[in-house]
């Protein structure tokens, strides 16, 4: 096999369902790839009768005898997979005919390339302020040839030869809840040699997407959760991600400039600051005028999950 696709999968029946068709519909022949869905005990479990018909031989159902989260079952996947070259995708994607061999083709020219593929939102969902936002984050937001920075890191849609997951270890199983995962495996991956790199022909279109609220509530428990382990690992990551400005203002030992963004970022960091941030994103005519807005809100979500979980840290 030349891929192997990995699409973990918990209580998604509708959505697996179209993942699974667009994959069996590439313009890949059928017999150079294979699709490995990684059942996490959903329940009802998943099978051929989800499709309405039998599945060809290359997708393999794997199920999982509990529910133990996205890392170990992608790790189930990587461990049963053939192909030179693995791909995952969230099982709420939707993949365009060309997407495998848009993956492939910069594989076959650069030895050492993990490729992360183009997330958009499904045509169906309209197009919102919000979503119209997602779509031009991550790698969108890098000139388009240079290499993508690890923290951009993200399995709703990327791959990575199979040789490099088995050298770095593949994902980290302790990452079981929301986030994280897949940035540390990311981190890994860039030490290890490994340059990003952006494929926006490797299209997904992205069917279930919450909204900015349940954003960042997930935002939230990941930052509380899943961030200390991750700088405790990799400590560059702090300033990756700017968490360096949650650092007290040095008055006098930096520039002037450092202290005063130090000061007023963290003055914004307010419930009010929040909230009223939150209802400025409902004036839908302001278009990409509320960027920076969603931007803050999920900094802010992020950041005071992380910020508690240190606090809470340094009280024990």
């Amino acid at each position: 096999m030349r891929v192997s696709v990995i699409v973990p999968s918990f209580n998604r029946p509708d959505l697996i369902v179209r993942t699974v068709r667009g994959l069996i519909v590439q313009s890949l022949p059928l017999d150079e790839y294979e699709v490995l869905v990684v059942d996490d005990h959903s329940d009802p479990p998943v099978t051929d009768a989800f499709f309405g018909h039998r599945l060809p031989r290359s997708v393999k159902i794997i199920r999982s005898d509990e529910n133990r989260g996205r890392a170990a079952a992608r790790n189930m996947g990587i461990q049963a997979a053939t192909g030179r070259v693995v791909v995952m995708l969230d099982d709420d994607m939707e993949v365009v005919p060309e997407f495998l061999e848009a993956h492939l083709r910069i594989h076959d020219a650069r030895e050492k390339a993990v490729v992360l593929g183009k997330i958009a939102a499904a045509p169906e969902l309209g197009r919102a302020p919000f979503l119209r936002y997602l779509d031009s984050r991550g790698p969108e937001k890098i000139p388009r040839g240079e290499a993508i920075p690890a923290k951009y890191f993200v399995t709703g849609n990327v791959s990575v030869p199979r040789s490099a997951l088995e050298k770095v270890g593949g994902f980290d199983e302790g990452f079981s809840l929301y986030g994280g995962e897949d940035t540390e495996l990311g981190m890994r991956l860039g030490k290890a040699g490994y340059v990003f790199l952006y494929a926006p022909d490797a299209l997904a279109h992205h069917l279930h997407i919450v909204g900015i609220d349940r954003l960042c509530e997930r935002l939230s428990a990941y930052g509380r959760n899943g961030l200390p382990g991750m700088v405790e690992r990799h400590p560059e990551l702090k300033a990756l991600l700017s968490l360096d400005i949650l650092d007290p203002p040095r008055w006098g030992s930096e520039p002037l400039g450092s202290s005063l963004r130090r000061w007023f970022f963290q003055a914004s960091l307010r419930p009010g600051v929040f909230r009223a941030a939150r209802v400025l994103t409902r004036a839908t005519p302001l278009g990409r005028a509320l960027y920076p807005v969603y931007d803050y809100l999920r900094a802010y979500a992020y950041m005071t999950g992380y910020r508690d979980a240190a606090g809470e840290r340094g009280g024990e």
